[in-house]
């Protein structure tokens, strides 16, 4: 009963935040290219979105090491459906998600981040997803930072899950770096599925920016596998900090 009571609490706030945030997103996106109204409306949807959804303390390691000069690749681990507003509340620049398309059909979230500039993609239809993967490139050789989760879903056991190629094929088009982000404790929160478990604190470590410089796409394979290990480095670190805090 408190976990029905709590995920309807949950639902609720998101949905009344999302009505407000998303209409005012969807208006000055048309006219906010480079971010300086929307972001900052981003980041407050984020944070209501987490907060209703359970999240308490936020410990956030790393974010100075977030360039600034240049357009990047976050690839963070992916835990729960979380994690996307939980990571607006960790970069200070203005990121486009790449997300499924289904989400842009959803009213007043789907207008606002087509208004924002977030990228669909639709993983059934191969061409399409190209062409996705395609405007991702060219907004990051613009100077733009993008979210891509390198799993393409959520685990579903808690293990890393394989990664996706589609990431690493606009990093090495784009020659910008990647910056790998380990997550911990979305997961207890709210697991795959729709109930919310209970209330807790969340531990993002965001690492060093990996130079794509030196590979292309024959060799995606070894910039693959170096990314894995420092996300799953990362993802250790940030579990080791989430037990602290519990």
């Amino acid at each position: 009963m408190i976990k029905t009571l709590r995920t309807f609490r949950a639902y609720s706030v998101a949905a009344m935040v999302t009505l407000v945030v998303a209409s005012m997103i969807t208006v000055v996106g048309l006219f906010d290219k480079r971010g300086f109204v929307f972001w900052p409306l981003m980041k407050i949807w984020g944070f209501f979105i987490c907060k209703g959804g359970g999240l308490g303390r936020l410990e956030i390691v790393g974010r100075e090491l977030i360039p600034g000069d240049t357009g990047v690749i976050f690839m963070p681990n992916h835990e729960s459906h979380l994690d996307p507003p939980l990571m607006m509340n960790v970069s200070p620049y203005p990121v486009r998600f790449i997300a499924k398309a289904s989400l842009f059909r959803i009213p007043f979230l789907g207008w606002a981040m087509w208004s924002a500039g977030m990228i669909p993609i639709d993983r059934s239809n191969q061409k399409k997803a190209f062409a996705s993967i395609g405007r991702a490139t060219e907004m990051i050789r613009a100077g733009k930072n993008v979210l891509v989760f390198p799993e393409g879903t959520r685990t579903q056991d808690g293990a890393l899950g394989a990664f996706k190629k589609g990431g690493f094929v606009m990093a090495v088009r784009g020659g910008v770096p990647i910056v790998p982000v380990g997550i911990a404790g979305t997961r207890q929160v709210m697991p795959p599925g729709i109930m919310i478990q209970g209330a807790g604190p969340a531990v993002v470590v965001v690492g060093e920016p990996i130079s794509t410089v030196g590979y292309d796409e024959a060799s995606k394979g070894e910039l693959m596998k170096l990314v894995e290990e420092r996300i799953a480095d990362l993802r250790e670190e940030a579990s080791l900090r989430l037990e602290a805090l519990n």
